[in-house]
Parts: C-alpha cells; sequence; structure tokens
C-alpha cells in the first residue's frame, strides 16, 4: 500500500470521528437527536464515536 493510500485513509477515519463526535455533542434537531454536551463528559463522547466508527466498518 503506498503512503498516500494510508496518509487518506487515516484522513477519512479522523474526519468521520470527528463528524461523529459533532453530531453526538451537538444532536440533530431535524431528526430529533439530542445533544449529550453538557450531559455526557467529552471522553464518552470520544468512546462513543470511536465505537460508532468500529460498528461502521462491519
Amino acid at each position: 500500500m503506498e503512503v498516500k493510500q494510508i496518509l487518506l485513509r487515516h484522513a477519512k477515519k479522523q474526519v468521520t470521528s470527528y463528524l461523529h463526535i459533532l453530531v453526538i455533542t451537538n444532536g440533530i434537531t431535524e431528526k430529533e437527536m439530542p445533544a449529550w454536551n453538557g450531559t455526557s463528559s467529552t471522553e464518552n463522547i470520544s468512546k462513543l464515536a470511536d465505537f460508532i466508527n468500529e460498528r461502521s466498518k462491519k
């Protein structure tokens, strides 16, 4: 695997994690998903985002 492919894969993974953290933290009002900001720690939100990322690979 080329270095460029490795870097692109890593970048996509980071962007996906970041987007999951944003959605979990801020919610989606149009979808009636509540925001977890202030009700859950940043560590728990990060762990949940990691869990979602791992599950989406399957």
